[in-house]
């Protein structure tokens, strides 16, 4: 009984945790009591809910849940279609969870993260009650639902597309949950449903935190990113991960919310977008534009970069430099840098990952570029526009592999 009474006083002076203070009313600010059934927004009473239904809540929520789950529809239908040989088990596997065998109607599927061999092979259904046990045990946002607890690796491919859809589902307006499924629907090209849903994820974020905080700026690159997709907001996506990229190495060291891995994650995906912005201006014929937007690529990622790490982030964000180098004509450095990363994706994760299918189409563009450039010179044609269309034109195939 003593034992007991120390643990319920223990639990008692406890602080709240991070998200009973994020929760505040939609109406009126005060602590959250009572959530919408539909997509789970805070209320601190049940007068503030009506009255936020009747104020338009009623339409906004059910169009915007409506939208999700259809493209998450799409979606599910676009990745089976195109699902190869590596989405699914062997026959003779057996579920690394429930070590039952997969069915027609729920096959085995693979993880995509660094296990090997049947180690990786589950049912869908037993990767989501495995996530939500193991997000239950670590309460972090990528625990479970994002990454394998055995190899700390993110999943891939159809297995991850589900998680990211199931953690929305169990808490639509958690703001890690809306993150997730943004990105999720980015990923298969539904830009327009998953740029709204990161708007209102904004909103909300702004809400609870206020405008300059780390958190804001990881939706706002979120939000970036699906703008990226786009040629037509290509531009304007560049110049906010510019905004994003500046604020973060003003942040660093002075803000608990601003981490060295959140500013390699910015730099990456500012080179993302500056690779697309040089390809496009390579398409049109305006070759040293293209080549100022690589080296700008170049310069933001270079201090980022190392290949002394077992993490897939750090590694795509070397693979990127080493195309990025590829483009930029320093064809034996970006060579020797694609080879190491080929050898180390081996080692992590092995040949199916989508890492090493991408290190292995660079090493070969790049080889490929090496091949073009000693005909040309061979040949006496030392036309610098030329050899950089030739270039781009080489690794754009490659680029397929990234998006």
């Amino acid at each position: 009984f003593a034992s007991c009474l120390r643990a319920t006083s223990m639990a008692m002076r406890r602080p709240p945790t991070m998200e009973a203070l994020l929760r505040v009313c939609g109406v009126c600010g005060k602590q959250a009591g009572p959530r919408c059934s539909q997509c789970g927004e805070d209320y601190c009473s049940r007068e503030c809910q009506k009255r936020a239904w009747r104020g338009g809540h009623k339409t906004v929520c059910l169009e915007l849940k409506a939208a999700v789950e259809g493209a998450v529809a799409r979606g599910r239908s676009k990745m089976v279609a195109q699902a190869g040989a590596e989405t699914y088990g062997p026959e003779t596997a057996t579920c690394w969870i429930c070590c039952e065998s997969g069915t027609s109607r729920e096959p085995l599927l693979r993880g995509g993260c660094g296990c090997r061999g049947e180690a990786t092979c589950g049912h869908l259904s037993c990767f989501v009650k495995f996530a939500e046990a193991d997000a239950r045990r670590i309460p972090m946002m990528d625990s479970g639902w994002m990454r394998c607890s055995v190899c700390k690796q993110r999943w891939t491919g159809l297995v991850s597309f589900e998680l990211l859809v199931a953690m929305w589902r169990k808490k639509p307006n958690d703001l890690v949950s809306m993150r997730a499924i943004g990105a999720a629907l980015g990923s298969i090209g539904e830009g327009a449903i998953a740029a709204r849903v990161f708007r209102r994820c904004l909103d909300e974020t702004r809400r609870c935190v206020g405008d300059d905080d780390g958190r804001v700026f990881d939706v706002v690159e979120n939000l970036a990113n699906v703008l990226g997709n786009e040629d037509a907001t290509l531009d304007r996506a560049v110049d906010v991960l510019r905004a994003c990229w500046r604020w973060r190495l003003q942040a660093l060291g002075r803000n608990r919310h601003s981490t060295e891995t959140d500013a390699e994650t910015t730099a990456t995906n500012l080179a993302h977008a500056l690779l697309r912005s040089a390809h496009r201006r390579n398409d049109s014929g305006r070759y040293a534009l293209a080549l100022v937007l690589a080296g700008e690529a170049e310069e933001v990622l270079r201090p980022t970069i190392s290949c002394d790490t077992d993490k897939l982030d750090r590694c795509h964000g070397a693979l990127i430099y080493a195309e990025i180098l590829a483009i930029l004509g320093r064809l034996q450095d970006a060579l020797a840098l694609a080879e190491t990363l080929l050898e180390k994706l081996n080692r992590i994760v092995g040949t199916q990952h989508t890492h090493y299918q991408f290190a292995f189409a660079l090493k070969t563009a790049i080889a490929l570029c090496r091949t073009h450039h000693a005909a040309a010179a061979a040949a006496g044609d030392n036309d610098p526009d030329a050899w950089t269309a030739a270039r781009f034109n080489t690794l754009r195939p490659v680029r397929a592999i990234v998006e």
